[in-house]
């Protein structure tokens, strides 16, 4: 059995059950190693701690109590050796071992001499003040490299206005900028010189560390972007230092305030050292590199919200290959470690099912739905691997319960055990439900976060006689929700299904919003033939799109030519607030029975937060944070039709009226902000 250990925005599988956490291996450059052989071969013999067998990434604490006088002391005796020479090419034969962890990285060999480059001041340090005003994609031409984007939308996912940050700075002033774009009031860039500019306050590390007690817990955040993976390979000429990047990330944690965030851009795959550039972070050195922070989120240059990383997705990589993501960390305090521990176990019972197939098993070459009389309505949510459970278990288990309640099937399908092959994980779901379909006369397809709150509402009600396929509107955009729908048991919705799974070959390279921008053209495309000329208009930033703002205005123009049709052919979407699910967030957790709350989006295991003892109003809040409406756990075992009562916290029980007006406010900004976005099409025709 395991549970998760959540990290606010990223969520990792822990192991109870020792037997397991022996055998569970993960993949390095000397084989696949298990838990036990890190613990007794790695982390021992480092000083660190096995305090938890999560995977993909153990968790570790250091054995040495944090003394940020020493470390910075420590680094500037060892600077007293920096010398002018020219940088090594080869590791030293004396220090293989550390610098290879202990054998488990792998080396490969790509020479730089950078020292020239210190001598340098791009005129990017000049001009920052005019590139702050580019869009972000624009600025990161600077480098060629867009996967720095991810340290963009890490950056504004987690609300930098008015915060102070410490930036380790690179060649050019790329993640000074992205914090000033995201709201930050105040940058000190710091790195191996200082960089002479009016834009940002500069100094190098070393005159930093001499002047260290002045920034002792004093920013907010922390940040660096391809950088403290080269901390003491020698290529700028810096002291060879095997833990240069584990000493790097404890002097700059040392000024991070208690609850600051550590933006960290790094390449992750197997553990590696390509020297003298660049280390690698997989299973062996990342969690030594992040012991003492909370990890709460994983950003790539693909999505601007929080995706999680898995184990199979590092494993599959070969050798020095590489993932370039922003890691978002929180600086440790035991408060939010006890929080979170106690969260757990209020909301979490066993369950009889866990780790196990869910709803199905595999038999031979086929599926095989484990009911013994079919109901009529299963419910269905698709995740990658099993292990991904974790990171929604208390909205799961509200699901598994309501349908025990209600006697539907409930189906929890893994991506791997359905004959599905659409490059995309999103369009491979709809694939997946239609392959589902015709075991049941009606599915509801629901994004695996969507938890029940009301379980006396009936699937049912959102059957309509003349509709196969029936979808909602989102309530804080005017997105059609592409992830979750009720489809009935037709040769229309298969069909349905089936092309817009395929739909994802038509997609463009750019920012395109996947199967939830796609499907405003696939229903346009399909319903509204002669209205090609002006779906190919709004098509234009769908080809371009760089962010969510292109996003929203190709749908804001899509949902122009749809107008106020709701019903087409036997599709019907359902208007705002009269779908079976909305985000929670909307109203900061508080629902109502009275307003037709059923289900709520948005209830990722690891983002979950205490309640605070006072009243809550019903407003837009962040979507990264949300409130358990239940008291006490959801155990399976009492879960039947003649046990709908559960138990709600009162704090979160809305005034009808005064929810009502609170939405009925929303909905009218949200009229506003579409025919806003639907004006910026005028600089893409």
């Amino acid at each position: 059995m395991w549970n998760t250990y959540g990290y606010g925005g990223e969520t990792r599988t822990i192991f109870q059950d020792p037997t397991i956490y022996l055998r569970q291996n993960v993949r390095t450059h000397v084989g696949d190693i298990s838990f036990l052989e890190f613990r007794e071969e790695l982390y021992k013999k480092y000083g660190y701690t096995l305090t938890s067998p999560t995977y993909p990434f153990v968790t570790v604490v250091s054995n040495y109590q944090m003394n940020c006088t020493w470390e910075f002391t420590d680094w500037l005796q060892v600077q007293k050796n920096r010398t002018n020479r020219r940088p090594r090419a080869y590791l030293p034969d004396g220090g293989q071992r550390d610098f290879l962890t202990n054998k488990y990285s792998g080396v490969s060999y790509k020479y730089s001499d950078d020292r020239a480059k210190l001598k340098i001041t791009y005129k990017s340090w000049e001009n920052i003040a005019d590139i702050v005003t580019w869009h972000a994609r624009d600025v990161l031409r600077l480098v060629d490299d867009m996967s720095g984007i991810s340290m963009h939308y890490a950056m504004k996912n987690y609300y930098l206005t008015g915060k102070r940050g410490l930036v380790l700075a690179s060649d050019h002033p790329i993640v000074e900028v992205q914090a000033i774009q995201n709201g930050a009031s105040h940058i000190l860039s710091v790195g191996q010189v200082a960089r002479e500019t009016e834009d940002v306050s500069s100094m190098s590390f070393l005159e930093f560390a001499e002047k260290r007690r002045r920034y002792s817990e004093a920013f907010d955040f922390v940040a660096t972007w391809g950088t403290i993976e080269s901390v003491g390979l020698g290529r700028y000429g810096d002291v060879l230092d095997a833990f240069g990047d584990l000493q790097m990330m404890a002097m700059l944690g040392c000024s991070l305030k208690k609850g600051g965030l550590f933006f960290l851009g790094i390449p992750m795959g197997r553990d590696a050292v390509i020297f003298n550039q660049k280390r690698i972070y997989g299973h062996a050195r990342l969690p030594m590199l992040i012991a003492g922070y909370e990890w709460i989120g994983t950003f790539s240059e693909d999505f601007e919200t929080s995706t999680e990383i898995t184990g199979p997705e590092i494993d599959r990589l070969h050798k020095f290959d590489h993932l370039k993501r922003t890691l978002v960390l929180r600086k440790l305090s035991k408060q939010r470690q006890d929080e979170l521990k106690i969260l757990r176990q209020q909301y979490l019972a066993d369950d009889p099912e866990d780790g196990q197939t869910v709803g199905y098993e595999i038999i031979g070459d086929e599926i095989k739905y484990n009911v013994v009389e079919k109901p009529k309505i299963a419910i269905v949510s698709v995740l990658r691997s099993l292990e991904q459970s974790k990171y929604y278990d208390i909205a799961i288990s509200t699901v598994k319960c309501y349908a025990k309640i209600q006697g539907y099937h409930y189906i929890l399908a893994v991506e791997k055990d359905f004959e599905c092959y659409q490059k995309d994980q999103f369009f491979r779901r709809h694939c997946i439900i239609a392959k589902i379909l015709p075991n049941f006369d009606a599915v509801l397809f629901l994004d695996a976060d969507i938890g029940v709150v009301y379980p006396k509402r009936r699937i049912e009600e959102y059957m309509y006689q003349d509709f196969d396929v029936i979808f909602y509107d989102r309530f804080y955009n005017w997105e059609i929700m592409a992830g979750s729908y009720l489809v009935i048991n037709t040769p229309y919705a298969i069909k349905f299904l089936m092309d817009f799974a395929n739909y994802e070959s038509t997609l463009p390279d750019s920012f395109h919003g996947t199967d939830n921008g796609a499907l405003h053209f696939f229903i346009a495309e399909r319903f509204f033939p002669e209205e090609m000329y002006t779906i190919d208009l709004c098509r234009q930033p769908y080809k371009y799109s760089r962010d969510f703002d292109d996003v929203f205005t190709y749908e804001a123009c899509l949902r122009a030519i749809l107008g106020a049709r709701t019903e087409f052919d036997r599709i019907k979407i359902l208007k705002k607030g009269t779908g079976w699910a909305r985000d929670s967030w909307i109203t900061d957790g508080v629902w109502s029975k009275e307003i037709g709350d059923f289900m709520l989006h948005s209830w990722k295991t690891s983002q979950i937060q205490t309640i605070p003892n006072q009243k809550i109003k019903p407003v837009k809040t962040s979507m990264y944070e949300w409130f358990n409406p239940l008291v006490g756990a959801i155990h399976l075992d009492k879960c039947h039709s003649k046990n709908m009562s559960w138990n709600y916290d009162e704090r979160l029980l809305g005034d009808s009226e005064e929810m009502m007006t609170s939405l009925t406010e929303l909905r009218n900004k949200v009229t506003k902000q579409q025919f806003r976005f639907f004006y910026r099409m005028k600089s893409f025709v």
